[in-house]
């Protein structure tokens, strides 16, 4: 990605196009750039050498009419070459709906290509506006990008429409109106495409004016809290245990309805702005340089503080109907008497309540301030499909189409499955010492390297919320990421074909007592350069049952951070690491009304065990890592009660290394549930495909043996 000089100031952007490296000869562009944002190539005009064209005379494009004042020539704007403002003189151009409310005809635009917005290919299935890479003055060298999407030129119209009219979250202001102190944080204007496709395949498209918060130097905080994966899980399983209702709520326009604390300034190129807008809003006296400057005075895409300020007004709005965030757990907020608890991330509402009358009052509260979008069905909360059974007591969760997704990105002529993530190095038994196995494969180049990050980062996110069996092989890869190999991209390719035989498995939930139970283990010196690895599994279950496995809320299996000098080592900071996360799930648990007795972690080292109990004397221990004894404190707390039990009932094993394919295929039911479906052509039974091999070799003596 190239670095861009950061200028002071805006009017030396001018000067500075024929130094930046998107300035290039349209013979020497051979690919686009990072900054060209995913737009065509299209061919930029450069100033004509000594005895080339002669030069054109120079007119203040905001001060007529003519075509020959735009800022580039008709050969170089292509379907974008009359300016806006000569659309404004044409026989036929009503306004859009004005801010009052009074509905106006449709608009009819006499070239409608003049009015196309920008489009950005790779961008249009973000789930976030990402920030523009390239400075304003590429912008002012480069243009939107026409699309062939009809719901486009009409989406970038109704946005800015939108950001102007309806939400006041910016006015047009003549330069001189800005504060001396603050044009250094003049900003540009980077719309980004929203498509989203219904079930039934309708396609929709949403337009969102994007500020570029990379020039925006606020002197605030900016961060903001969301409620993580285990507080969704754990309010989720919550609502099946309770036997009660869940629902899902989507806020609309969330941050166009923030006031600022002070105001932000953004320029917006005319070639960005139609000309009924123009029209509408009196634009036209605003132009300078063929730009529109705007004072932000409401919350916006794009800028840094804008979260921050939505949320802390949101939550300052539910506290005046009873709905308080609870102390300890942040974006987990419930009623001071009725049955409401809701989990809140960005906009989105993950309710659980018992009686109608006590979520249509959380409605009410919302809609008294925002528009909302209810789901009554809850169906899908954050991309994460949910199925409710009332008469079963589950709840099953899923991401149907995930992992076609990413095979059909990464792995279109996929032809083979795996029964297992990874494949499994027995020990060297009767070997008085077991061998490291290096990996001496060439390196990846560059393009290998980040192909196995974006591949990792797809299947992590799927791992975490659904399929706990794919966590140990994606974590040890991505550990090994930035330093791929030959191996790691063989480490993918199994991981990828695993997924392919296993691609629709569903985490289960089914009603409890919500007491927390949690499984430790620990394997040392099972990674590159002497690490360990610390693994465990937290789930929520009955009194007096701490070994039914009842639908995993946590899993982890992660690289401890320093060389232990033993198993007993190993195994007792895999304790401390896991008991660390049953905190954060037990303060999650109360804050939902369920109190918790000492939670019971089981661990198949006893010394670990000894330890963390106070039970053994330390003489060759006094080495470890003092933060490890965390535990043990916690331990004569009564938080936890740390038990032994053997490694072949603890599923935490599960989470430490490979395991034999009969091992692995064995223990999948405790963590996910494949669900019945058509032949998958990746998924054969070990059996069946020994059968094929005996037919294969019956039918064809010829062929050498498997």
């Amino acid at each position: 990605m190239y670095r861009f000089h950061r200028p002071s100031r805006w009017r030396h952007h001018h000067h500075m196009a024929s130094a930046s490296p998107c300035a290039l000869p349209p013979t020497d562009r051979k690919s686009p750039t990072s900054c060209d944002l995913g737009k065509p190539n299209i061919p930029m005009q450069h100033p004509p050498t000594s005895g080339s064209l002669p030069k054109q005379p120079h007119v203040q494009p905001h001060r007529s009419s003519h075509p020959s004042t735009t800022a580039l020539p008709i050969q170089t704007l292509g379907p974008l070459a009359e300016h806006p403002l000569r659309l404004i003189s044409s026989t036929t151009c009503p306004l859009l709906t004005p801010s009052n409310g009074v509905a106006s005809p449709p608009l009819k635009f006499p070239n409608a290509t003049a009015l196309q917005a920008p489009y950005y290919p790779e961008n249009a299935h973000s789930t976030s506006p990402p920030k523009a890479q390239c400075s304003p003055s590429e912008q002012q060298l480069h243009l939107p990008a026409p699309t062939s999407a009809p719901g486009n030129k009409q989406a970038h119209l109704e946005e800015l429409d939108r950001l102007l009219g309806a939400t006041n979250t910016m006015h047009a202001i003549m330069p001189a109106d800005q504060p001396t102190d603050r044009r250094h944080d003049t900003t540009y204007y980077n719309p980004q495409i929203k498509e989203k496709v219904a079930p039934d395949g309708t396609r929709t498209f949403r337009v969102r004016g994007t500020a570029g918060g990379d020039r925006i130097n606020y002197p605030g905080d900016v961060s903001s809290s969301c409620a993580d994966v285990a507080v969704v899980k754990t309010l989720i399983k919550s609502v099946v245990s309770d036997d009660a209702h869940w629902m899902t709520a989507d806020i609309k326009d969330y941050y166009l309805m923030t006031p600022l604390p002070r105001s932000e300034y953004i320029r917006i190129s005319t070639k960005l702005l139609p000309a009924a807008i123009i029209a509408k809003y009196q634009l036209t006296n605003f132009i300078h340089n063929e730009k529109v400057l705007f004072e932000v005075t409401q919350g916006m895409y794009g800028l840094p503080q804008a979260g921050l300020l939505a949320q802390q007004r949101l939550i300052a709005h539910l506290a005046e109907s009873d709905y308080h965030e609870c102390p300890n757990v942040p974006c987990l907020f419930r009623h001071a008497t009725n049955s409401v608890a809701f989990s809140l991330v960005v906009d989105d509402f993950g309710i659980k309540y018992k009686d109608k009358a006590d979520a249509d009052h959380l409605i009410a509260c919302i809609r008294s301030l925002y528009e909302l979008k209810v789901d009554w069905s809850g169906g899908q909360y954050l991309g994460i499909t949910i199925k409710f059974d009332s008469s079963a007591r589950t709840a099953t969760l899923s991401m149907p189409g995930y992992i076609h997704k990413i095979l059909a990105r990464f792995y279109p002529d996929l032809t083979r499955g795996a029964p297992s993530p990874a494949i499994y190095i027995p020990p060297n038994y009767g070997a008085h010492t077991q061998t490291a196995v290096t990996d001496e494969t060439p390196p990846l180049d560059a393009a290998g390297i980040l192909r196995t990050q974006q591949i990792i980062g797809c299947f992590l996110f799927y791992a975490r919320i659904v399929d706990y069996t794919m966590l140990p092989s994606t974590t040890a890869i991505s550990s090994d990421q930035a330093h791929a190999t030959e191996a790691t991209a063989a480490a993918v390719d199994r991981l990828a074909a695993y997924a392919a035989s296993y691609p629709n498995n569903e985490l289960v939930l089914t009603a409890c007592d919500m007491i927390l139970h949690m499984q430790s283990d620990g394997s040392h010196l099972s990674r590159s350069r002497a690490r360990g690895v610390a693994g465990g599994i937290a789930y929520f279950g009955n009194a007096g049952e701490p070994t039914h496995i009842n639908g995993a809320i946590h899993v982890h299996s992660c690289i401890i951070d320093v060389v232990v000098a033993s198993v007993a080592e190993c195994e007792y900071a895999s304790l401390y690491m896991l008991a660390r996360i049953g905190e954060w799930l037990r303060t999650i648990a109360i804050a939902l009304g369920y109190p918790q007795p000492p939670t019971v972690i089981f661990c198949d080292n006893a010394c670990a065990v000894g330890i963390a109990n106070d039970s053994v004397k330390l003489h060759r221990t006094k080495t470890i890592d003092m933060r490890f004894h965390w535990i043990r404190d916690r331990v004569r707390q009564g938080h936890f009660l740390v038990e032994w039990r053997k490694g072949a009932s603890n599923l935490a094993d599960f989470f430490t290394k490979p395991l034999p394919v009969h091992v692995h295929q064995s223990l999948m039911p405790y963590l996910i549930h494949t669900p019945a479906g058509p032949p998958n052509p990746f998924h054969r039974s070990r059996a069946a495909k020994g059968a094929a091999r005996k037919v294969s070799k019956l039918s064809s003596p010829a062929l050498p043996p498997v």
